[in-house]
């Protein structure tokens, strides 16, 4: 391959005069590979080839970096994103980032064994990477994206936020929970004086009754949306499924 890479150079190679005869060319270019290793390697090419469609979103990426990092990067440095647990991979990434923005310093200024990677997939390393380097801007976006996705998973929070914040921001502290005898009355919510047990029992009971006027009314004929079905001792009911027998006449339709 790295051989025929070097014969496609022929092609660009502004030395070779106009008036030289395609034979000469072909002389030149067996010289550099043989006739059957190049048919072979051709052949590889057209046949094995694969479009690389991820390849290409994230060389369209890096001509967009400008517009992202003029973007997205200020929205980013105002917002404050948690996660459940301390040690999160992703989090760790943009605390190291905000750092490097908030001092002024680009992330290509980073050596790529200092810029937290624990959150690159295995799938992604291979463009985010190149010769063992990491590509500052299609890391900064890789970052911008996975945020994204694991706020919209709530995987990831933010507390200033009405749609992305965690169910524990939307209940009251401990502090305040000690005076919860005199939320409870300003708030009307007096079920929560009760205890549990009783709570359940009354719950339970509801719940018997509805099951029991539910069955009365389909075994009475009063449920019209229910058919009763009996096989010998055994009684099922089932929902009726109506067919559409009437006919269209097409021609009507179009006159």
């Amino acid at each position: 391959m790295k051989k025929a890479g070097e014969l496609f150079k022929i092609f660009t190679d502004d030395h070779i005069p106009a008036n030289t005869p395609f034979k000469d060319i072909q002389d030149r270019a067996f010289t550099i590979l043989e006739r059957q290793k190049l048919e072979s390697v051709a052949k590889q090419i057209t046949i094995n080839i694969k479009y690389d469609e991820t390849a290409f979103q994230w060389e369209h990426i890096d001509q967009q970096a400008r517009r992202f990092k003029r973007y997205l990067r200020p929205i980013f440095l105002q917002v404050d994103f948690v996660a459940p647990s301390p040690n999160d991979l992703l989090i760790k990434a943009v605390n190291f980032m905000k750092t490097a923005f908030n001092n002024n310093k680009a992330l290509g200024q980073y050596h790529s064994d200092h810029l937290p990677n624990g959150f690159i997939s295995d799938g992604v390393k291979r463009y985010i990477y190149e010769q063992k380097t990491i590509l500052a801007d299609r890391y900064e976006f890789l970052v911008y994206r996975l945020l994204r996705n694991r706020l919209e998973a709530g995987d990831i929070f933010c507390r200033d936020s009405i749609r992305f914040r965690s169910f524990e921001d939307d209940l009251i502290n401990d502090r305040q929970w000690e005076q919860k005898e005199m939320l409870i009355a300003d708030t009307g919510l007096t079920i929560f004086n009760q205890l549990i047990h009783s709570h359940l029992v009354e719950l339970e009971k509801r719940l018997e009754d509805r099951i029991t006027k539910v069955n009365q009314s389909i075994s009475s004929g009063e449920n019209k949306h229910l058919q009763i079905k009996k096989r010998g001792s055994h009684t099922r009911w089932t929902l009726p499924y109506t067919r559409d027998t009437e006919s269209i006449n097409h021609y009507s339709m179009i006159h």
